[in-house]
């Protein structure tokens, strides 16, 4: 079973992505925050990471960075409801 890593502030957010992953049949962590992803993608066999863009503290931008220097080949989806034509492209 694949294992995604949903990482978002918005506790309603990660709830909704928990469920619906669940239901596709993938096995579904999520953290509240950047720097809780990090120390559970230290100990966790991830398949991929599906982040929010904009968070405290870390930005989803950032926890990719972290992450990529850490598991090179962990793929990571970065989302965001402020998205513009320029984040998209960088």
């Amino acid at each position: 079973m694949d294992t995604i890593l949903v990482v978002d502030d918005e506790s309603n957010y990660l709830t909704v992505m928990e469920t619906l992953l669940g239901e596709a049949g993938y096995e579904v962590l999520t953290a509240p925050s950047a720097i809780e992803a990090l120390k559970i993608s230290a100990s966790a066999d991830l398949d991929l990471v599906l982040t929010d863009m904009k968070m405290p503290k870390m930005t989803g931008i950032e926890l990719l960075d972290k992450l990529q220097h850490l598991q090179p080949d962990l793929p990571v989806i970065i989302m965001t409801a402020f998205g513009t034509v320029e984040k998209a492209v960088s």
